[in-house]
């Protein structure tokens, strides 16, 4: 079973995200967390007890604030934690407990306090701390179901993680994976699409996935972006300068995608 890391707070994006992860139910366990906002020091807000007795109040104001978006997401999602409430940097802390915690993946909306979902995937990357475990991120622009998965693969050793991902998660995909095999920008040796996608296939046969698969060149663009408007998931290696050359250029209306980080 897979334990989810999910962002929660009052805005729809979140509902989003946290929809999504009751979809998965029941191969998952649900661990909502909503983070407030640095308190910052504030005169009116006084300073020793005033100000601890503040920072308390505001804390159980957000968990009351969230007890309504929970309940009512109970009978779908049995797996569902009480929420962790706290305050501080959103990335930085959540990225702290995923790390710190037994936690398969996180799940957030987007567009998410300004940031869309590829600035997002970066501020994830840039506060991941040495030495890391990797981190799937699976962010929500759209609600909808996840069944049919798009996975880019450009060979490298982030994309063969990722598919490794897939591997583990497959269960909770219950319509198919389809890969694109991309040649990978900027590596020290061409290596045929034909051959990346061979790779990719075998990867997820370890696990008897039959797969479809494709590569770039023989789709052209039209057939890349046809292939990418009919998945609900879209699986991205974000070290992969190809990979994320395409979500950028056809990706960013699908429904959901996970972006892979892998560690440093």
């Amino acid at each position: 079973m897979q334990n989810l890391l999910v962002m929660v707070d009052r805005t729809l994006e979140a509902n989003n995200a946290l929809e999504t992860a009751c979809y998965l139910e029941p191969h998952v366990r649900i661990q909502p967390i909503h983070v407030s906002p640095p308190q910052e020091h504030n005169i009116a807000m006084g300073a020793g007890w005033a100000r601890i007795s503040w920072g308390k109040e505001t804390m159980k104001k957000a968990r009351r604030d969230l007890q309504d978006l929970l309940l009512s997401k109970g009978h779908q999602c049995p797996h569902i934690n009480d929420p962790i409430v706290v305050s501080g940097d959103s990335v930085k802390t959540v990225m702290n407990r995923f790390q710190e915690g037994d936690y398969d993946m996180i799940i957030t909306g987007a567009p998410f306090r300004g940031l869309d979902a590829l600035g997002l995937a970066h501020r994830f990357r840039d506060a991941m701390k040495k030495p890391a475990k990797d981190l799937p991120l699976l962010i929500v622009s759209h609600l909808g179901t996840v069944h049919k998965t798009l996975a880019l693969t450009d060979g490298q050793d982030p994309s063969a993680r990722a598919l490794g991902l897939l591997n583990r998660i497959g269960p909770l995909l219950s319509e198919g994976i389809t890969l694109i095999g991309i040649a990978g920008k900027h590596v020290t040796r061409h290596v045929p699409e034909s051959l990346i996608l061979e790779q990719g296939l075998a990867i997820l046969k370890e696990k008897d996935i039959d797969a479809a698969g494709h590569t770039a060149e023989s789709l052209g663009d039209d057939g890349i972006r046809e292939q990418i408007s009919q998945a609900d998931l879209l699986v991205c290696p974000l070290t992969s300068e190809a990979c994320t050359d395409v979500y950028v250029r056809f990706g960013q209306e699908v429904n959901a995608v996970l972006f892979f980080i892998a560690a440093h």
